[in-house]
């Protein structure tokens, strides 16, 4: 049976195609991807305002730890006093990352933390914030930058006594 000629030329082409990328060619990034940033240390509000421009930012970040809670099984370390502070740089820490941490600080870290200079390796993300009211949801939200710390050796405790922490009136 003789193949048919657009069968041929279709394999034909499937093959240059298959031999042109095993070679090595590349194609274009997506166009709507963020320039990729060197990972580097940021502050809080660097940190924030990074997230708010591009949705993500890789890096460490430095911070006293002002305000910390705990919800669900997971940990919230916070760069302002008031969570829900727009400038607000939150730490997740759940699992067996809050365990070891837990362990290593011979307590709660919400608690042990406050006052502290932490460094935290990551990645912010921009994190979409449901508001609810008399636990029922609403149609507001707002938005945080939040590192999700999946093991203890991601936060960096620096030396030294902590800071006193003033709630604002």
């Amino acid at each position: 049976m003789k193949p048919n000629v657009s069968m041929t030329s279709l394999l034909a082409a499937m093959a240059v195609a298959l031999t042109a990328t095993s070679a090595g060619a590349q194609t274009a990034p997506p166009r709507d991807r963020p320039e990729y940033v060197e990972p580097r240390v940021y502050s809080a509000e660097e940190a924030v305002r990074g997230v708010a421009e591009t949705g993500y930012l890789p890096g460490q970040f430095a911070f006293v730890v002002r305000g910390g809670g705990r919800e669900l099984g997971r940990v919230f370390l916070n760069s302002q006093v008031d969570y829900r502070d727009p400038g607000t740089l939150t730490v997740v820490v759940r699992g067996a990352a809050l365990d070891a941490l837990t362990e290593q600080l011979g307590g709660p870290p919400e608690d042990r933390l406050i006052g502290r200079t932490v460094v935290v390796d990551g990645v912010a993300l921009r994190t979409r914030i449901n508001i609810s009211e008399g636990g029922r949801p609403t149609d507001r939200f707002y938005f945080q930058a939040h590192v999700a710390a999946e093991r203890a050796d991601q936060i960096h405790v620096m030396p030294g006594a902590p800071v006193p922490i003033v709630a604002p009136r």
